[in-house]
């Protein structure tokens, strides 16, 4: 993890560049069969428009009256892209922090926005049908209140400080007991 302290418009920011291997790994599956989808497609002569970036960049294409085309793959390109492009994300804040508590908040945030998200999901209903169910917007809400709390209480129970509220070294009970 990197931090780099950046100006955009005018106002400071802070970009926490991290790297992820499973990310790297599912970009990497993907760029293999996008390349052999790409040299298909030169071989055959069924050349995409939208696609020439990819042939001039990762392609050596040879063509000749005797042999007629002949596709290589160009190593050097494809392995410069898969070191300086894939598992490489960027998370930008306002204030300083260190990249580990950056991702921390990210990490903490993502978890309660996939829960939520699968919550819509489980319901089943679409925007138009969502007026319709009586109750079903007082339910996504407490769900989502309940969601919040339970993240709240995990960052509690992963903070390392000793106050009397905190979670760390603690029973559910014990910690429920120190708030009273």
């Amino acid at each position: 993890m990197k931090t780099l302290l950046h100006s955009w418009n005018g106002k400071r920011c802070y970009a926490h560049v991290c790297y992820n291997h499973m990310e790297a790994a599912r970009e990497l599956d993907g760029f293999i069969l996008d390349l052999a989808l790409w040299q298909d497609e030169l071989s055959s002569g069924n050349e995409q428009d939208k696609n020439k970036w990819a042939y001039k960049k990762y392609f050596i294409v040879k063509e000749t009256p005797k042999r007629g085309r002949t596709v290589k793959e160009d190593k050097k390109a494809v392995e410069d892209t898969k070191k300086k492009h894939m598992g490489f994300f960027c998370i930008l804040t306002k204030r300083k922090t260190s990249a580990l508590e950056a991702i921390g908040l990210y990490r903490s945030k993502q978890a309660v926005e996939n829960c939520f998200d699968g919550l819509q999901k489980h319901a089943g209903h679409d925007a138009a049908q969502d007026t319709l169910v009586p109750g079903y917007n007082a339910s996504l809400f407490i769900q989502f209140i309940a969601l919040v709390l339970l993240t709240k209480i995990r960052m509690e129970k992963t903070s390392t400080t000793n106050s009397a509220t905190s979670l760390s070294g603690k029973s559910w009970r014990q910690w429920r007991l120190s708030l009273k």
